[in-house]
């Protein structure tokens, strides 16, 4: 039973609409969490805080060398 569906979809929208409508919600998300970054740092949290809460990776530097050598 090899590329047989168990569960069968209702396929309400077309694979590209699908497709499109995806790009355009994770744009969104990049967006939401953008704007959440900034707020936190309206509300007076640091960089270092703010990349924490958000699970950002900030760049030190070269190879992740504080002091770039």
């Amino acid at each position: 039973m090899v590329n047989v569906e168990q569960i069968e979809i209702i396929r309400h929208i077309s694979a590209p609409e699908l497709s499109q409508k995806i790009k355009e919600y994770s744009l969104g998300a990049k967006i939401l969490k953008r704007l959440l970054f900034i707020n936190m740092r309206y509300s007076g949290k640091s960089v270092v805080e703010s990349c924490k809460l958000m699970v950002y990776h900030l760049q030190l530097g070269i190879n992740g060398k504080k002091d770039g050598t």
